[in-house]
């Protein structure tokens, strides 16, 4: 018995060779289809986990930061969780339309109820002062390892109003010294 191979059924029967041919490139077609609607869909699988992965790493704020926001917020003060117009400050106020910015990054720090209370401070200083911006007057002092923070201002006034925020933010009972006087 003799063996045939595809080319010697060709060369015998090209026609037939060529049906054969057109039916194996659309089977290699539909399978190439196949393949990319199972590849397709795995990636869309893969893209809802990355971002469900993402959205659950958006590090939520503690009851101690939402607590003293709508404390804030009552007050009149807009509490705005995003880029500070100054660039690299955590926090932020504008007095002239009581803004408050807050840098998401503080919550990957862990630094979020600090950094509200410093800008809480301000917010207080604004208030002590209607409208203007003035120090409280508090009979506490900052942690030494905070006078780097305020010490490199240059403008004397600045440099109270940081040292009272620094003061308070530094204090083990910070929470409380920041919502004392609602």
């Amino acid at each position: 018995m003799r063996s045939l191979t595809y080319d010697g059924y060709a060369d015998a029967h090209p026609e037939g060779a060529a049906l054969v041919k057109a039916i194996v490139d659309i089977s290699a077609i539909e399978i190439e289809y196949k393949c990319f609607q199972v590849i397709k869909k795995a990636m869309s699988k893969i893209f809802i986990l990355n971002s469900l992965l993402l959205l659950s790493q958006i590090p939520n704020p503690e009851a101690k930061f939402l607590d003293l926001k709508n404390k804030l917020e009552k007050k009149g003060f807009q509490v705005i969780i995003a880029l500070p117009p100054k660039r690299g400050a955590y926090g932020l106020l504008r007095e002239a339309d009581k803004k408050i910015w807050i840098n998401p990054v503080v919550f990957e720090l862990h630094i979020g109820t600090q950094t509200l209370i410093h800008e809480t401070v301000h917010a207080a200083q604004v208030c002590a002062g209607k409208g203007k911006i003035k120090t409280l007057g508090l009979d506490i002092q900052p942690s030494n390892y905070a006078r780097p923070f305020f010490r490199h201002y240059t403008d004397v006034k600045r440099q109270d109003l940081e040292k009272e925020a620094y003061a308070v933010q530094t204090q083990p009972n910070s929470f409380e010294l920041g919502t004392s006087k609602e």
